[in-house]
């Protein structure tokens, strides 16, 4: 079968191999068959189905060129759980809208200037994620919207400083921590406003009696 491979037995084949449930090993240990550099249980259409899907070209490119561990030009669900932290891989960068983000389920903080100064214009958050380090967002003159999920128990000083277009910062109802009114954020017990949206519809704004801290 792989008479016409021989050139390639120490190099190997840089080639997906698709074998059926329970054979993985049996190949890996196989002679020819070995060759193949990733060898998968399952059929072409379930690994389809594991690929990400981004709405963003410039994103896409970016997530491929980090995280693409097998170097195939895609990235899928598997790779993207594997990835504990991003660093600050998206600082600067030119990148769109990022709820494919949710797919990085293993990432429990946002470090420090992790997006600051790039181009994105949304994202999700993954479900695991705790933290939203010191100007993580800052300068992210693109970013209208910003959800923060209930898990979320620190949110660093300047995380969103200087976005230009950001108009709306909502808290989920369950956050134990911080809260949002009339779009802008405030730690749970409303006694310190943490960031006031620069581009919030709000011309006027009246402060709770029990703000202490802006």
């Amino acid at each position: 079968t792989f008479s016409n491979f021989e050139q390639v037995e120490e190099g190997g084949i840089n080639g997906r191999l698709f074998v059926p449930d329970g054979t993985k090993d049996d190949y890996q240990s196989a002679a020819g068959w070995n060759w193949f550099y990733f060898i998968e249980e399952g059929t072409i259409a379930d690994y389809a189905q594991k690929i990400i899907n981004f709405a963003d070209e410039s994103t896409k490119n970016a997530c491929v060129a980090a995280f693409d561990t097998d170097n195939d030009g895609y990235l899928t669900t598997d790779e993207a759980a594997a990835v504990t932290s991003i660093g600050t891989i998206f600082q600067g960068a030119e990148i769109g809208s990022f709820d494919e983000f949710k797919y990085f389920t293993a990432v429990t903080a946002i470090d420090d200037n992790a997006f600051n100064g790039s181009t994105i214009t949304k994202i999700t958050l993954p479900d695991g994620v705790k933290s939203i380090g010191e100007n993580a967002f800052a300068f992210c003159n693109s970013l209208t919207t910003f959800f923060v999920p209930a898990t979320i128990d620190y949110i660093g000083n300047g995380a969103f400083k200087s976005c230009a277009k950001l108009t709306t910062i909502t808290v989920d109802e369950q956050n134990t921590n911080y809260m949002s009114s009339i779009g802008t954020l405030f730690t749970k017990d409303r006694s310190i406003l943490i960031q006031y949206p620069a581009k919030n519809s709000y011309k006027s704004v009246a402060f709770p009696e029990d703000v202490l801290t802006v």
